[in-house]
């Protein structure tokens, strides 16, 4: 056998001994070594099945995340099609729109802490008793402070510095420990001020994706939000907003500000939140505009949808509430909405989803149109032998019951 042939029978050889030298090494910056020995990888590996998240393991942004009201421990997978309001979860995700802590109906009652009347509003003390990650790089936070101080004092800067610096704050609220800084620093409050007709288009949306992205999963920074007013203040800018891809953003903050936030809800509700968007629903011809708002009000009908405080304390979304005026124009809209045969699979399902939730609130204003019947069973011919589309032709079923 030649020597390099030897060499390199001897190198493919070690391979396994060096990665297991490596893996039960505590030094690895790859992996975590608890007392008890037994080594986990330091970056959580995702796969297409929830997991459990361990100790001290670092989560990729984009995951699917739920905390496991059962066994209280945090899981986390690969986002896919079907991940939605439906599957009770918190999930997190840098762009899009679901996450939701509610409680299952399967919960003992004793277990659940439920309480008859809404909390006082805007009530600033808010419990919070999370620990602050400490494995967050001193990087990021020089970096968050940088952008704060040109959030902060805008006119000071170009637009393309500004545009920079919330293009990173974006990135950085996604982790709740900066959600929390930029509400105690007035931070939230100066964002939200970009979203002024004054400012570029570029500017209104990327404020209102820091807020969504920061109000998300993060019951603290939705309490400040709504002491700022933030909700009212987004239903007024999206009343006035004409440019489509800055409508969706507005929607998605309020998505995320309204999602699971009884107090919110309130708001909303208080403010004819619903009817105002029903109306916009019209004007606005854009898909992605009406595949949020579907969402919106798929989430904001939920029956099963809970406030979260620490994740401990779960408070009843009272019935009333939920008997939100427009709810018969959602109905109709929606059903419109679904015999336009351009739209795109997702913004089907997005809309059934609106619609399904609208009917199980309002049953007897909404019934399913002469229009829509013929849809329904088509739909289902074509996508009932597809394993793939279960939960599709599950909602559809439930149309036409």
């Amino acid at each position: 056998m030649h020597a390099r042939q030897y060499s390199l029978l001897i190198l493919l050889l070690s391979v396994p001994f060096i990665s297991a030298y490596v893996a039960n090494d505590s030094s690895s910056d790859d992996v975590i070594c608890p007392g008890d020995g037994a080594c986990y990888p330091r970056i959580f590996e995702a796969t297409t099945e929830f997991q459990p998240i361990k100790e001290g393991q670092e989560i990729p942004p984009g995951l699917h995340v739920r905390l496991n009201v059962y066994t209280g421990e945090k899981e986390a997978k690969l986002m896919d099609n079907e991940d939605t309001t439906a599957d009770h979860s918190l999930t997190v995700n840098p762009e899009e729109e679901y996450s939701i802590v509610p409680v299952s109906n399967d919960t003992d009652p004793a277990q659940q802490v439920v309480e008859d009347t809404v909390p006082p509003k805007f009530n600033s003390e808010f419990r919070d008793s999370s620990k602050p990650n400490a494995r967050i790089p001193q990087s990021d936070h020089q970096r968050f402070e940088a952008n704060l101080k040109v959030v902060s004092n805008p006119t000071e800067y170009e637009e393309v510095e500004l545009l920079e610096a919330l293009d990173s704050m974006e990135d950085l609220v996604h982790e709740i420990d900066f959600g929390k800084l930029l509400a105690k620093n007035d931070g939230l409050g100066q964002v939200a001020d970009f979203m002024d007709t004054k400012w570029s288009d570029a500017i209104r949306l990327k404020a209102a994706t820091i807020i969504g992205s920061a109000v998300q999963n993060n019951p603290p920074v939705q309490q400040s939000a709504l002491q700022l007013d933030l909700v009212g203040r987004m239903l007024t800018r999206i009343s006035s907003e004409q440019q489509p891809k800055v409508l969706s953003r507005y929607m998605y903050a309020l998505s995320s500000m309204v999602r699971g936030n009884t107090q919110a809800i309130k708001v909303v509700n208080e403010k004819g939140g619903l009817t105002q968007l029903a109306g916009l629903y019209v004007k606005h011809q854009n898909e992605d505009f009406r595949k949020k708002c579907a969402i919106f009000v798929a989430d904001f009908l939920n029956p099963d949808m809970e406030e979260v405080e620490e994740l401990t304390e779960q408070v009843e979304v009272p019935s009333n509430m939920l008997a939100s005026e427009g709810t018969e124009d959602w109905c109709q809209h929606l059903q419109k909405t679904l015999l336009d045969s351009s739209i795109t699979q997702d913004t089907k399902e997005k809309t059934i989803r609106g619609l399904s939730m609208v009917r199980s609130q309002a049953p007897v204003p909404c019934a399913i149109t002469p229009e829509l019947q013929p849809w329904i069973k088509s739909e289902l011919i074509e996508f009932e032998s597809d394993q793939d589309f279960d939960e599709y032709t599950r909602m559809l079923r439930s149309l036409e019951e």
